[in-house]
């Protein structure tokens, strides 16, 4: 889904960072599930610049978008940030790490004013757990994801090399 990149001077358009076309992850989950888990979320505000999360910081949750812009991606050595994806309202992100039970994999940068929702590892858990079928659905969605991911990879790898001797 497109959204718009503002800096401080013009607006910027830029599409989202989101490749694959399959849906995201708490996209993909039943109604009345994503219901229970918006009802059982934390609000945050965050300032354009603020870090939201950093690699490393431990997955007890999920960020859900209500407003505003993400960056994601890792910050170098140097301390700037390399931007993989940039995500916007009604994204989420952080969901992988949660069910894999390791450390995020991403910094997390606001963009411009930006609202999130905070989904609990314990509520996200808890939400799975009654409905096999709300599991079946994450598990399909997940395949989708990875299936798109290698299929992308592949491909990559099937690029002809560009040559530095070219001219």
């Amino acid at each position: 889904m497109p959204t718009s990149l503002h800096s401080r001077n013009k607006p910027k358009f830029e599409a989202s960072g989101r490749t694959i076309g399959s849906p995201i992850l708490f996209r993909s989950l039943p109604v009345d599930v994503r219901s229970k888990l918006l009802k059982s979320a934390v609000r945050r505000d965050f300032e354009d610049g603020q870090i939201i999360q950093q690699r490393g910081d431990p997955a007890n949750g999920f960020w859900l978008i209500e407003s505003g812009q993400v960056k994601l991606g890792r910050f170098s050595a140097e301390g700037n940030l390399q931007v993989v994806l940039i995500f916007g309202q009604d994204d989420s992100f952080g969901e992988l790490a949660c069910l894999g039970g390791f450390g995020k994999v991403m910094d997390a940068i606001a963009v411009g004013r930006t609202k999130l929702k905070w989904v609990s590892e314990t509520a996200f858990m808890d939400a799975l757990s009654q409905s096999p079928e709300t599991m079946l659905q994450v598990t399909r969605t997940l395949a989708r994801q990875l299936q798109e991911s290698l299929d992308a990879l592949v491909m990559l790898r099937n690029s002809p090399a560009k040559s530095e001797w070219a001219g």
